[in-house]
């Protein structure tokens, strides 16, 4: 028998969960910049867990339940090392993860500045093109023109990593300046 998903209330227990796992990875530096061409989304990537933060997780019932679920969908692994927790996670979560930054970003850039993201995918790649445009769409970007949105908010550095851990960023360009009339 299939456990049932996890609901609403939930999210916010795997939202802290993700965020103690990604404590010791650098999303918009080390990450994304070492992500190998052929690595799709099962691409994994380590980070090293404290034995207490690690305890901290395993007390906690329903982070015990986030965990197992995350390694259901084989977003996550781990394996003891030594004295550490290796944690290896998974591009997908990363992405996901990060969407949800852009999400919940409310911080807007300074001096009435302007994050474009222009794109410009072949034509066999529509759907993604199509599903990247309504992402953008969902987070709050305005149309500029057909493959150029906008938004006021900072959300430059998460959108690049996305781009990169997705590999559309030679197709993706993300630019914050100011828009002329």
């Amino acid at each position: 028998m299939a456990r049932p998903r996890i609901d609403n209330e939930s999210k916010t227990v795997k939202e802290e969960v993700i965020e103690l796992l990604l404590g010791g990875l650098d999303l918009m530096g080390k990450v994304v910049t070492f992500v190998p061409p052929y690595a799709g989304p099962r691409y994994m990537h380590s980070t090293r867990l404290p034995d207490e933060v690690w305890e901290q997780i395993q007390a906690d019932r329903e982070k015990r339940r986030v965990i197992k679920d995350l390694q259901e969908k084989k977003w996550i692994e781990s394996k003891k090392v030594g004295n550490k927790m290796l944690v290896e996670i998974s591009s997908h979560a990363l992405v996901q993860h990060l969407k949800q930054l852009v999400r919940t970003k409310d911080i807007e850039l300074p001096n009435d500045q302007v994050c474009f993201v222009m794109f410009d995918f072949p034509n066999g790649a529509s759907k993604a093109r199509d599903s990247w445009r309504h992402f953008l769409y969902s987070v709050g970007f305005k149309k500029f023109q057909l493959s150029v949105l906008s938004t006021n908010k900072d959300v430059a550095d998460e959108l690049v990593a996305i781009s990169q851990l997705l590999g559309i960023d030679k197709w993706v360009k993300v630019i914050v300046g100011n828009e002329w009339t």
